[in-house]
């Protein structure tokens, strides 16, 4: 998916911050099946410890989607690459 991001960000007439909350959400949501096929639970407290993180990420994949929206998409997934 990572070779599709930019091209899909590209042609999406949605805004950078509507595409983030998609992507989160989906993957919140693939995280979440997999936890119940395998029968397993997540404990709160990494749950809290976690919220951190996924804010921050979002901070990032937010910025991504606005550079994509700024420069080309050889800019933005070269820039993202060398993090």
């Amino acid at each position: 998916m990572w070779g599709f991001t930019g091209i899909l960000v590209t042609y999406a007439r949605a805004a950078p911050f509507v595409l983030t909350f998609y992507r989160l959400w989906i993957s919140v949501a693939l995280m979440l099946a997999t936890l119940f096929l395998r029968r397993r639970r997540l404990p709160w407290r990494a749950v809290l410890y976690a919220v951190p993180s996924g804010l921050l990420l979002c901070a990032n994949l937010t910025c991504y989607v606005f550079a994509f929206r700024l420069t080309s998409i050889t800019d933005a997934s070269v820039i993202g690459a060398l993090q």
